[in-house]
């Protein structure tokens, strides 16, 4: 199971939402979904598995949630409007949204993230140290999200080349 597209949306009761996949790196794929929803399953989310991978989600409604890491609880917290977090797969992340939810998630698999930084003569990527509770105020990831909705909004009017620039 992967955490973008159809696979990202099942676990919370939408499946088909909106998004995007590029396969342009020899390496891997970036994605990005919009997830939304005015009731939330009540249940936590099942496991994605291991995924060597990270969510970064653009969070655009407050909502309280409950996370589990490896099976085991870690916290309850609220997400804040218009803040960034990142989630690192790895741990197999399970969430409990205990409120209605919008947010754009953009799936980035660490060896894609390491062969980007390879094929530009970039450091080599190695981790976000960031925990998964601590949102950002990131103008830029916000600017991104709306031009992704905007796209998503309006596909018969632009390509796919607009989201896989995103």
């Amino acid at each position: 199971r992967r955490a973008y597209g159809s696979q990202l949306g099942e676990p919370f009761g939408l499946l088909k939402p909106l998004s995007h996949i590029n396969r342009t790196l020899k390496r891997g794929e970036l994605a990005v979904t919009e997830l939304q929803s005015q009731a939330p399953p009540r249940d936590p989310t099942p496991s994605f598995g291991y995924d060597d991978a990270y969510l970064v989600i653009v969070n655009l409604r407050h909502m309280g949630l409950e996370l589990w890491l490896n099976d085991s609880f870690r916290l309850s917290d609220a997400l804040l409007e218009g803040k960034t977090y990142i989630s690192d797969l790895r741990p197999e992340p399970r969430v409990l949204i205990r409120d209605p939810f919008h947010t754009v998630n953009f799936y980035m698999p660490i060896p894609t993230l390491k062969a980007y930084a390879e094929q530009n003569d970039m450091p080599v990527f190695t981790d976000f140290p960031h925990p998964p509770h601590v949102g950002q105020d990131d103008p830029v990831m916000r600017k991104l999200a709306g031009a992704a909705l905007a796209a998503f909004a309006h596909r018969h009017q632009t390509s796919g080349l607009l989201l896989d620039a995103i």
